[in-house]
């Protein structure tokens, strides 16, 4: 498949690129990550930190206040940002994303989460490991969504810095961190078979993010109920022909199945893991 660099004709390798090299005619298994984001320094990445914070915040703060009106307005906005070409379709980019349904969908998780009632989750990728239905698929359209004028300007500095042509084109809507609202707007992007262009700095994706539920919960929440069972003398602990004590992470399955809101509520109870 064609990537963005050989269409455009730029004659560079994605080790001389400081965007993602995307494939035009599908996606690359690919996500952004709001952690890696929050944890960079330069004025692209803070500003767009920046952003994300303000969104989530006013989420949270309209959820718990009962401002239900405002939390679904703020949400319906958001789309599947097929203009990346990230994500997990293996054929045309189509995305698996947020569309008005599912927008309505994550407004419930939210809603009925009770680490969004108590004012635990202090962070977007968080919801990864506490709300039901939110994966890393959407956590990446909806990071894009919320940072879409970041990655317009962006594009466009790419685009003059390589030559590349654009033309004006009606963009998706535009969150607006000042007005806390979302905005129509033209700007000029590449486009090909008029289709416009999103392109994203290589520093904002992982093939698996930061914080991932699976991985927590395997490799974080099961170690500490391990060594918890093992201290306290657990029915669950096994002694092994050579005397030596066992917790079998099969068995603490069982006991403790991997669902969100048991991450909550064992984060809340265990911060220090978390």
């Amino acid at each position: 498949m064609a990537k963005f660099s050989q269409i455009f004709k730029l004659g560079k390798r994605q080790s001389e690129l400081d965007f993602v090299d995307i494939p035009l005619h599908t996606d690359i298994w690919l996500c952004v990550d709001p952690f890696v984001i929050s944890q960079r320094i330069d004025v692209l990445s803070q500003q767009s930190h920046t952003t994300i914070l303000a969104f989530f915040q006013q989420i949270v703060d309209s959820i718990r206040s009962g401002k239900t009106n405002e939390a679904q307005q703020l949400l319906m906005y958001l789309r599947e940002p097929n203009e990346t070409h990230l994500g997990l379709s293996r054929k045309k980019s189509k995305g698996a994303g947020i569309g008005p349904v599912q927008a309505r969908q994550i407004y419930a998780a939210l809603r009925d989460s009770s680490a969004v009632r108590t004012g635990f989750l202090t962070s977007l990728e968080e919801c990864e490991l506490m709300i039901e239905g939110i994966g890393r698929d959407k956590m990446s359209d909806l990071t894009t969504n919320i940072i879409r004028a970041h990655l317009v300007n962006y594009t466009q500095e790419q685009c003059d810095l390589h030559n590349i042509p654009m033309k004006e084109v009606a963009l998706p809507p535009i969150f607006n961190a000042t007005t806390m609202s979302w905005e129509s707007r033209y700007e000029s992007l590449p486009t090909w078979k008029d289709r416009q262009i999103l392109l994203v700095p290589k520093v904002f994706v992982r093939s698996v993010p930061a914080y991932d539920h699976q991985q927590y919960y395997r490799h974080f929440v099961l170690d500490y109920l391990q060594a918890e069972a093992l201290s306290a003398g657990s029915s669950l602990v096994h002694a092994l022909k050579n005397g030596k004590r066992v917790v079998y992470k099969k068995d603490l399955e069982k006991e403790f199945p991997c669902t969100k809101e048991f991450l909550y509520q064992f984060s809340r109870a265990h911060p220090e893991v978390l």
